[in-house]
């Protein structure tokens, strides 16, 4: 990402489940978080660079500018992606614990040189089931 007086390269791959690891990421889910994953990207100062979302989990690779924490990027992404598909689809509150859609942890790695492997990682991701 260029900037005023700097030019990054930061890749980050994020992965999360849904609490429980409950398979709801079904067609109309997975349609309705792609548009959410590159608004809350943008929300995050990022730009989306691939994503999948088998069934029970959820890949993510970013590309983000230095200031914000992969912890901050993190928290809006799941925070932003969670938030509107419960407001949007009312159906997937019905396993919700107290209105959050995703488990609390996830992963998240930096990538470096190996930015096409991993892409090529998450696009196979697809549908694994």
């Amino acid at each position: 990402m260029r900037r005023r007086h700097s030019v990054s390269v930061l890749l980050y791959h994020y992965v999360w489940v849904p609490k429980y690891r409950r398979c709801i990421l079904s067609k109309p889910v997975e349609r309705m978080l792609g548009r959410l994953l590159r608004e809350a990207a943008e929300r995050a100062g990022c730009r989306l660079v691939e994503w999948a979302a088998p069934i029970d989990h959820v890949h993510v690779l970013v590309q983000c500018p230095p200031r914000p924490s992969p912890s901050r990027v993190a928290n809006v992404l799941k925070g932003y992606t969670g938030y509107m598909l419960l407001r949007a689809l009312p159906w997937l509150e019905s396993g919700a614990s107290r209105g959050s859609l995703w488990a609390p942890g996830y992963y998240v790695a930096s990538v470096g040189h190996d930015a096409a492997i991993v892409g090529r990682y998450i696009a196979g991701q697809k549908r694994c089931c």
